[in-house]
């Protein structure tokens, strides 16, 4: 049925290489002539210059392409001005810091690089601000006292959705989004490999300490207690949960149903994980499924 209507959608298709019918004016002044478009915003509408920019002044990471008079090129948002202030809910700032260089953020579409406003109304002491206003931005900063490379929180949320279900690598993962940016290889992102691993690191941690309830304790997230971030097997038979209330006078013939079946196997995979590497500290030791280090090693001493 669609074979008759694939010339159709061919031509659909590369009338998205060209101007076809576009309006020669901005669709949102009105007035100056129309040279730029998003890939990412809904519809073939064209703006000029300036307009492109205020559109996007909260959305950072959309990809925008100019009219040369012959084809569609790519250019960037930080490019044409586009500066992001952070802090006010994007509001204007009395008191901006902007740093020398420009910040390298991964997104969903790839690695882009954006112009950074941070705020110091309050100036807070200390130089963890910086990371704190990019985390209340849904940015993961990667370093804590200058960030120079975060990643949105929607990247790692993507990429832990990927791995659970599909079983995607990092090194896979991370290889796309540098395709999205640029898939020629010619102009490549600055290489975050190493950062995206880490901050993944942190990300499921931090995850499953908000899971756990850990952000509502006065006491903080040192008081979590041992396995006390361990997710129960819910098919395991767990009494006052899932069990009837006369499940141990259940006949012979079906007290099998009731059975906890342990088994015990290598886990070569995490036997791999020990690479000997120093400065490598335990996030949550004994916190979730595996002991901790010092209680498994003096229960070892006595055999």
């Amino acid at each position: 049925d669609w074979l008759p209507f694939r010339d159709t959608h061919v031509h659909e298709l590369t009338r998205h290489e060209g101007w076809a019918d576009l309006l020669k004016r901005c669709i949102q002044c009105l007035q100056a002539d129309a040279a730029y478009k998003c890939d990412d915003c809904f519809g073939p509408t064209v703006h000029c210059r300036g307009c492109v920019v205020s559109v996007h002044a909260r959305l950072p990471f959309h990809r925008i392409k100019h009219w040369n008079g012959t084809f569609w090129q790519a250019v960037w948002l930080i490019d044409l001005g586009l500066r992001v202030q952070l802090g006010h809910n994007g509001g204007s700032c009395a008191a901006p810091l902007m740093f020398e260089a420009p910040l390298t953020v991964y997104h969903t579409n790839g690695a882009h690089s954006v112009n950074v406003s941070y705020c110091q109304c309050n100036e807070p002491a200390g130089g963890y601000l910086f990371a704190n206003q990019l985390l209340w931005s849904s940015w993961f900063p990667a370093s804590l006292t200058r960030p120079r490379t975060a990643f949105t929180f929607a990247v790692l949320k993507h990429f832990h959705h990927l791995t659970l279900q599909g079983k995607t690598t990092a090194y896979d993962f991370y290889n796309s989004l540098v395709h999205e940016t640029d898939n020629t290889g010619l102009e490549p992102p600055p290489k975050r490999y190493n950062e995206f691993m880490m901050v993944m690191r942190w990300w499921r941690h931090i995850k499953m300490l908000k899971r756990a309830g850990r952000g509502h304790d006065p006491a903080g997230v040192a008081a979590t207690t041992q396995g006390s971030l361990a997710v129960e097997c819910p098919a395991c038979p767990h009494e006052g949960r899932n069990l009837p209330e006369n499940w141990r006078r259940a006949p012979l013939a079906i007290a099998w149903l009731y059975t906890l079946y342990l088994a015990m196997d290598a886990n070569f995979r995490l036997k791999l994980r020990n690479w000997h590497i120093k400065n490598d500290p335990e996030l949550g030791p004994g916190w979730a499924y595996c002991v901790h280090e010092k209680n498994y090693q003096n229960e070892m001493d006595q055999y």
